[in-house]
């Protein structure tokens, strides 16, 4: 399952990792953590990585997020549009190589946000940039997440 794919390749760069199977767990756990980088799947059952990202905005303004999708489209639009639209620095089209997302993580927690604006589609699916945003956030994946937190 991807949720534990990323959550070992994550916990082996000295991530703590907590993961949650839909976005309402992941909510309840933002409850008991400080998160640090949000990965969320967008196309999840209930509260898609959308209403996620905004729902932990509000408890954290400003928290950047990495979004993973299957799919280039969400609902008859263009997921780059979208994600660039909700503030996710990065946006992962699966399949992704998994380093690309631990660079992603990292370049978060350092404080370097975003992919070159110029980044358009590289190896593995990974999209370029959205605007960049201030803080990080926690991770997760379809259907589950995965959130990093101090």
């Amino acid at each position: 399952m991807i949720r534990e794919l990323c959550r070992e390749a994550l916990k082996d760069d000295y991530l703590r990792v907590l993961t949650a199977a839909n976005g309402v767990e992941a909510l309840a756990l933002a409850d008991r953590w400080i998160l640090d980088v949000l990965v969320t799947d967008i196309v999840m059952p209930g509260l898609d990585g959308f209403g996620l990202l905004r729902a932990l905005r509000r408890r954290y303004p400003g928290m950047s997020a990495i979004a993973m999708t299957a799919d280039a489209d969400y609902r008859g639009r263009s997921v780059q549009e979208i994600t660039t639209a909700h503030g996710f620095p990065w946006t992962l089209l699966k399949p992704f190589d998994v380093s690309l997302l631990c660079a992603a993580v990292r370049s978060l927690c350092n404080g370097q946000g975003a992919p070159p604006q110029d980044a358009g589609p590289l190896s593995g699916g990974q999209w370029g940039a959205a605007p960049q945003l201030g803080a990080t956030s926690s991770p997760e994946t379809k259907g589950p997440l995965e959130n990093f937190a101090r």
